[in-house]
């Protein structure tokens, strides 16, 4: 009996195996057979045709430019600072107003801030002991200026406080500045412009004898002031970053000359030997001529002195009208990034005038881009001796600055 029930297991087994097997079997086949098989066919057997394969171009940036502008002097003295009162304050934008196109649009603006703001409450001063209000910075900002030098003969005009504040009020306008130092020394700084990496230096060769001001400790440490081997030093320093550029602002030479003196000369080219590409000064309070130094395996360019940029230093005031002649140094850096080299590419004069005119019981100024004025870009009601004088100026600072 049992091995009849085995027996019927084995059958009923095996049958029911046969049966949902075939079911599975007919299901599978009945799914491959929907699938189109000429696609996969098509999709492997379809040859490739490169012409029809594009990549997408490798872009090179072969050179980078940068405009770089300088001036010289930003002076204030008191019939400027008295001018510039308003019934709230101060405004110190509108002389720059005529000439804040050109610094707003070049990539980074550098001037000369000769004089201290040492605060509104020790009150003001012109010469020969500066003391501007701190107003004076918020019109500079407001004309494009990016970076202030700040040593000069007038760094210490108001002690160790006015090269504290100085700083302080610059800062919180967000300028760049070198050339002094509030604590540690700052010798130089680095700035990327664009990609193209400058290291941009300033030094001053005299305090007008308030030298004793500071300590010594303080005085190497708070201002930049000229020394052969400690130049090098900065330089050394700063060439560990690998700058594409280097640039060194001097306040030096002789005022009112406009020749540069046999110490700027032999300076100029102990700089070019150290390996600086740009050198740009002031402090004579006229513009000085342009060199070009090549005795070191390398171009170095010199604009002795930019003059003053504003100041009121003109002919009825000192019987010199070169006092009145400014310039914006207008220069394109090239970077050539296939063979890592970078240059002074070209540099192009703006001559410029300071207009002093008496309103409203002041006086009254302007920096006036002096072609803009003579080609009818810029109206202002000028007679005759006027326009004369400024034609005078843009020959005077052609001439001298031989820029072609």
């Amino acid at each position: 009996m049992k091995k009849l029930l085995i027996v019927a297991l084995i059958i009923l087994v095996g049958a029911f195996s046969l049966v949902f097997g075939r079911l599975i079997g007919s299901g599978f086949s009945e799914e491959v057979s929907n699938i189109d098989e000429n696609v996969i066919t098509d999709e492997l057997d379809e040859p490739i045709n490169e012409d029809e394969i594009t990549e997408e171009p490798i872009q090179v940036i072969e050179n980078t430019r940068i405009n770089l502008t300088f001036v010289g002097d930003i002076m204030f003295h008191m019939p400027q600072i008295n001018g510039a009162k308003t019934e709230d304050g101060f405004d110190f934008y509108e002389p720059f107003k005529f000439v804040a196109p050109y610094l707003s649009r070049s990539d980074y603006a550098f001037g000369n801030f000769e004089t201290v703001t040492a605060g509104n409450d020790r009150g003001f001063s012109g010469f020969p002991m500066f003391n501007s209000p701190v107003e004076t910075l918020d019109g500079i900002k407001e004309a494009g200026f990016d970076l202030l030098f700040t040593s000069n003969n007038h760094s210490l005009d108001r002690g160790k406080l006015g090269i504290i504040k100085t700083i302080e009020e610059i800062q919180n306008r967000n300028i760049d500045y070198v050339g002094t130092s509030q604590e540690e020394r700052r010798s130089f700084i680095l700035k990327d412009i664009n990609g193209i990496n400058l290291a941009i230096f300033s030094y001053t060769q005299n305090l007008n004898g308030l030298d004793s001001r500071l300590t010594s400790d303080e005085l190497d440490r708070m201002i930049n002031l000229i020394n052969i081997d400690r130049i090098k030093e900065d330089l050394e320093f700063a060439k560990m970053s690998q700058p594409d550029l280097t640039i060194v602002y001097l306040h030096w030479g002789n005022e009112y000359n406009r020749e540069s003196s046999v110490y700027q000369q032999e300076l100029a080219k102990e700089l070019a030997s150290l390996g600086f590409d740009l050198i740009i000064g002031s402090h004579p309070h006229v513009i000085q001529e342009r060199d070009i130094i090549t005795d070191f395996g390398k171009t170095t360019h010199v604009i002795y002195s930019l003059g003053n940029f504003i100041s009121n230093q003109r002919l009825e005031t000192m019987g010199v009208s070169y006092t009145e002649d400014g310039v914006i140094l207008d220069i394109t850096i090239n970077k050539d990034h296939l063979n890592n080299t970078t240059v002074v590419e070209e540099i192009k004069p703006i001559p410029t005038w300071v207009y002093r005119y008496w309103e409203s019981d002041k006086y009254n100024y302007y920096i006036l881009p002096i072609e803009d004025v003579l080609e009818g870009k810029i109206y202002l009601e000028l007679d005759d001796a006027l326009l004369k004088r400024m034609d005078k100026a843009l020959n005077d600072t052609l001439d001298k600055l031989n820029i072609e």
